[in-house]
């Protein structure tokens, strides 16, 4: 197989990942960013971002009304995070640029589930990639353990990571 044919198998399954992961938050009414429209064979992801900026883009900005609701943002942040584990999702990308907020009613909407995956897609695959790109604490990780980072990441490194822009 050609490279090119390589990448296409592999952003093909992370598609049809991707969509199953959005339709099982769709069922849980979960807010998040994409919607899926026709939830069928022939399934649109569309997003929709009229008022949304992710979280980077605040910080970058030095957004006075973003920092002075820090605490208000990313409790939030955590209530989606905590919404997804419950049902035994994990984003797998969860970063301030895959946050958006809508500043106009300070709505928070988590996006990109490309690398997201619940507890029954688990492979060892996707633990080795998930380590490559987060080694938390240096262990190899369970599906557990990838719930445990993004919700100390979320607590503890989000808070930081916006601040110091």
């Amino acid at each position: 197989m050609s490279k090119l044919t390589d990448s296409l198998a592999f952003m093909k399954k992370v598609n049809s990942r991707e969509l199953t992961i959005l339709k099982l938050l769709d069922k849980y009414n979960i807010n998040v960013s994409p919607k899926i429209i026709n939830i069928n064979e022939s399934s649109r992801i569309v997003t929709f971002i009229k008022y949304e900026k992710t979280l980077l883009e605040c910080a970058y900005e030095q957004n006075a009304f973003f920092l002075n609701n820090i605490d208000i943002v990313i409790n939030k942040v955590c209530n989606l995070i905590n919404s997804l584990h419950a049902y035994n999702i994990v984003h797998g990308d969860i970063h301030a640029d895959n946050i958006v907020i809508n500043l106009l009613e300070l709505e928070v909407k988590l996006v990109d589930f490309g690398m997201s995956i619940n507890s029954d897609m688990v492979t060892d695959s996707y633990i080795n990639m998930f380590n490559a790109m987060y080694r938390p604490l240096n262990k190899t990780c369970t599906f557990s353990d990838m719930k445990l980072y993004e919700t100390f990441y979320v607590k503890n490194l989000l808070r930081d990571e916006l601040c110091s822009r």
